[in-house]
């Protein structure tokens, strides 16, 4: 119960920060309000605002867009927590004709974020600076969207150790549908 009132709290504040921006047609189109774990017992809380996506490919039977993303996160361990936050190009692949009211999509990308803390959940992450990779399956309707997506964030071994997080989470949106 709690997790589904904290996805709803997120929802409504990214809602009504999608509403203040409504007239600018390049700023944010879908508001995200998530909710993973990672190993060890880590929960992550996340709200993310989607850019317009912009138009690479198009066919009868896919479309490919590329859009940024941007979000605010929140990590807990028992006592413990830190703050996130990140940016990513994302590339999303919409299966069936344009068209259709409800799609399939698979989703990919690759940005950069920052955690306040270096340790969370006897975990060195050994720097505030990673990059966060995603991928994730999910389904589009018109104004809203549910995904499935693995988030991975590292440093890439520019400072050690680099136990890094694999993230496992399910998002809920609500906005714009291209």
């Amino acid at each position: 119960m709690k997790r589904i009132l904290i996805v709803c709290l997120l929802l409504t504040a990214g809602t009504t920060l999608q509403n203040a921006y409504a007239q600018d047609e390049t700023l944010i189109k879908t508001v995200t309000a998530g909710s993973g774990q990672a190993r060890g017992g880590i929960e992550i809380w996340r709200l993310g605002f989607r850019t317009t996506p912009h138009l690479l490919f198009h066919s009868e039977s896919a479309h490919l867009t590329f859009g940024y993303e941007a979000s605010v996160s929140h990590l807990v361990h028992g006592d413990e927590g830190a703050a996130g936050i990140a940016l990513s190009p994302v590339f999303v692949c919409y299966l069936g004709p344009k068209s259709n009211s409800v799609r399939p999509y698979l989703e990919a990308g690759l940005g950069v974020a920052a955690i306040s803390d270096t340790e969370i959940a006897n975990r060195d992450l050994s720097s505030s600076f990673h990059f966060e990779n995603r991928v994730g399956i999910g389904i589009r309707g018109r104004g809203y969207d549910l995904n499935l997506r693995y988030l991975h964030y590292s440093n890439s071994g520019l400072k050690e150790p680099n136990e890094g997080l694999d993230i496992l989470m399910v998002s809920f949106g609500h906005g714009f549908v291209p």
